[in-house]
């Protein structure tokens, strides 16, 4: 069993000169338990050239004391380290909390091939093949994090969706996409190879905060995922605001779960149904399971500061060590010691490719931009 994260364990770690201290930077950022190490300069690739990168796909790009894919080097922002794995694992975990356990919403009916695109650590792909056990689980990904370890009918590859897909038309009864936000340039062109890829009837589902971020409404018991309030100008929220605007510029915008209704609509799919859930970024609301979605995402959003900073600020912004880790500092503190009250929206989005169309697409896979997963 997994002990749940105390408010106290992470007020310790910033109290006694927090702000001057390497230790306690490392823990807050990382994880209580995770260091983040000496911020180190670009150093090119771990055992080959530059020249090589691009077809070499265990290979890695090493920036400011985190790990990246050498694969399509620098598409993707965040790092493929250990501390970043455990961080999605625990996005795994928050996820299965808000949906009750469950892996998806789409009403699925024995499928037989399943995609799960841009899968991270395989988390969510592994735990799909033991659900369905006669059913093969594909999880792509830039880069190879998954576990050696894994069930027979799941399998991991090395591959960017925004490039030319190599599936057969028609193929696949399940896509699935989840924390995908600002790792795609052309949503309707992925969409469309989606809907091409998958066989008529097939369901593709959308799973991610709507990177908005929201404070308490008037009633503090309960949440209204319907009508938020938005934030006050506060370390943690301007943090949150510069990396919209950063990812924005970047052309992979993070807000995009709000559009997501209309950008399935217009690649062709029907019945979509569209599920928005809160969920809290510190435990303060009463309800018992939000309080707890709240605990462990005041953790994850505390590894997430360090993961989306490093990246953006070095790579868009030039930023140097001293600015990033202030930014940071500040960000970190504002969220556990004023006890601020934020909260996201999750959306929860599926729909089907209808029944009576074959590829239902003029789109053939090509083209497009190289991008992230």
């Amino acid at each position: 069993m997994v002990d749940t994260p105390s408010s106290q364990d992470s007020v310790s770690l910033i109290d006694s000169g927090f702000a001057a201290s390497q230790a306690g930077y490392a823990a807050i950022m990382c994880g209580v338990h995770l260091a983040l190490g000496e911020f180190l300069p670009a150093s090119g690739l771990h055992g080959i050239s530059s020249d090589s990168a691009a077809s070499n796909v265990n290979s890695y790009v090493y920036e400011n004391g985190r790990r990246y894919h050498a694969y399509r080097a620098g598409k993707y922002i965040l790092p493929n380290d250990e501390p970043e794995i455990r961080r999605l694992e625990l996005h795994h975990h928050l996820f299965l909390m808000l949906l009750g356990g469950a892996l998806h919403r789409a009403p699925l009916n024995d499928p037989q091939i399943v995609l799960d695109v841009g899968t991270g650590a395989g988390e969510w792909a592994i735990d799909m093949a033991e659900q369905y056990p006669d059913a093969k689980v594909i999880g792509n990904d830039l880069s190879r994090i998954q576990p050696p370890w894994i069930p027979a009918n799941c399998v991991f590859e090395v591959d960017d969706a925004e490039s030319e897909w190599v599936y057969p038309s028609n193929h696949f009864d399940f896509v699935h996409m989840r924390s995908m936000s600002g790792s795609f340039s052309d949503w309707p062109l992925l969409l469309s190879r989606i809907y091409e890829h998958l066989k008529p009837g097939g369901f593709v589902e959308f799973q991610d905060h709507g990177a908005c971020l929201f404070v308490e409404g008037p009633d503090p018991a309960h949440l209204d995922a319907l009508n938020p309030v938005s934030p006050p100008s506060t370390p943690f929220s301007d943090w949150w605001t510069l990396m919209l605007r950063i990812s924005e510029a970047r052309g992979r915008p993070l807000v995009v779960a709000r559009d997501m209704e209309d950008l399935m609509r217009d690649a062709g799919f029907v019945d979509i149904t569209v599920e928005i859930k809160a969920w809290p970024l510190t435990p303060w609301p009463e309800i018992k399971e939000l309080n707890e979605i709240g605990t462990w995402g005041r953790q994850g959003m505390m590894e997430s500061l360090n993961s989306f900073s490093t990246g953006l600020l070095t790579r868009e912004l030039k930023w140097s060590e001293k600015e990033v880790r202030d930014k940071i500092l500040a960000a970190a503190k504002d969220l556990i010691l004023a006890e601020r009250r934020f909260w996201v929206q999750t959306f929860f989005i599926y729909g089907k490719k209808p029944d009576d169309v074959g590829s239902g697409s003029s789109d053939n896979g090509s083209g497009g931009d190289d991008g992230d997963r």
